[in-house]
C-alpha cells in the first residue's frame, strides 16, 4: 500500500538503503539508484502531515543506521 502524500516531492526509487522511524518521521537514508554515481538525498516522510522533505545527500549504501538517545548514527557501508 502506498503512503499518502500531499506534495510532489516523493523520494527517488532506490535500493541498498536504510529506513527507520524517529517518532512519527520515516527517514530513508542513502542507497543507490540505477544511475551510476548518483547521490541519494535523505528523504523524510512526516506521517502526521503526509509531507515529504529532502535534506542533503548521504553518500552511503549497504550501511547500517541506529539511534541512541536523540542522535542517528550511520556506520559502515560504501560511498559512491
Amino acid at each position: 500500500m502506498k503512503a499518502p502524500y500531499r506534495n510532489n516531492s516523493r523520494p527517488a526509487e532506490r535500493y541498498q538503503h536504510r529506513s527507520m522511524f524517529v517518532g512519527t518521521l520515516l527517514m530513508i537514508i542513502g542507497g543507490r539508484s540505477n544511475q551510476v554515481g548518483e547521490s541519494m538525498p535523505l528523504d523524510i516522510y512526516d506521517t502526521d502531515s503526509s509531507d515529504w522533505y529532502k535534506l542533503p545527500n548521504i553518500d552511503r549504501f549497504r550501511h547500517i543506521c541506529f539511534m541512541i538517545e536523540h542522535n542517528v548514527y550511520i556506520h559502515g557501508g560504501f560511498d559512491q
